[in-house]
């Protein structure tokens, strides 16, 4: 009567003792990590799921077995590409373990995330470009914008040679890691060096 208590779960269920080994694994389990309820009982959670020392469920699954506690949060696993909102409860004798796929809704709230961070960074750079004169600052400020509110790694503005038609970076923000220095002359011809995003852009006047 318990498994099919168990069973009727629309969340995913598992148990652990408390050497996490998997003493319990329902149905839904099995569909949402894709690991079969004969290949997993007996076994060690963390040897079935590789990298997964490294994860949030790693961490708290066990400080809910050391504290007592039962804890609640999300957890990426990033062989799976699947985001997990996961409660773990601690018993005398280990975890009881309910999970469900929120995947879906990760990516939506990082779409609007995203989309308000782009807001927020075009805002900036049109009320700096107002009140900016001097053109140092703008294109200081500018890439400062970009890698602080729209939080691009990186940001760089150069200016096109009318002899050579290379395009010579001038001013950057963020985290370099002397790419500027490494990375091929880019041309505005069409040429080799010139038909990445940048060359293609400058060419044909227009967003890439």
């Amino acid at each position: 009567e318990k498994n099919i208590i168990l069973e009727s779960f629309g969340d995913a269920f598992f148990a652990l003792d408390s050497n996490f080994t998997v003493i319990y694994w329902n149905r839904v389990a099995e569909q949402n990590l894709g690991v079969k309820k004969n290949d997993i009982i007996g076994k060690n959670l963390w040897e079935i799921f590789p990298g997964s020392e490294d994860t949030i469920s790693y961490r708290n699954h066990h400080l809910a077995i050391e504290t007592k506690q039962p804890m609640h949060f999300e957890d990426y696993y990033p062989v799976l590409n699947i985001w997990h909102e996961i409660n773990s409860y601690p018993s005398e004798n280990g975890l009881s373990i309910f999970f469900k796929d929120v995947t879906e809704r990760k990516i939506i709230e990082e779409k609007l995330i995203k989309s308000n961070r782009l807001f927020a960074f075009i805002s900036a750079i049109n009320q700096m470009i107002v009140k900016t004169t001097n053109e140092t600052s703008l294109f200081n400020r500018a890439c400062s914008i970009a890698v602080d509110i729209g939080k691009f790694k990186m940001a760089w503005i150069g200016r096109i040679d009318e002899e050579t038609k290379k395009v010579i970076p001038v001013v950057h923000a963020g985290v370099e890691d002397d790419y500027l220095n490494k990375m091929i002359p880019i041309s505005i011809d069409d040429i080799p060096g010139g038909r990445g995003p940048i060359g293609k852009s400058l060419r044909e006047g227009r967003y890439i």
